[in-house]
């Protein structure tokens, strides 16, 4: 993955993965390498679980956006 290739695209903050993706580099399932992400030959077997729980950060970063919005908090966090 390249986060900014990501961010370009779908405009949304890579940076919500990054605990989960040090998880993965800790578990040995994930490297990262020059900006990029990979997954590792352990990480591949997994990749399932792994792109489930990336979708599940997504899911948390909109939903802490949308409940921002509502308290009419549109401030730009840059984590």
């Amino acid at each position: 993955l390249d986060p900014r290739a990501f961010e370009s695209r779908f405009r949304r903050r890579f940076s919500c993965f990054t605990p989960f993706l040090n998880q993965c580099v800790q578990a040995g399932y994930a490297v990262e390498e020059g900006g990029l992400w990979h997954l590792t030959p352990a990480g591949f077997l997994v990749s399932n679980q792994i792109i489930g729980r990336m979708l599940d950060a997504l899911a948390e970063d909109k939903r802490r956006r949308a409940e921002a919005a509502a308290r009419g908090d549109f401030r730009v966090r840059l984590d």
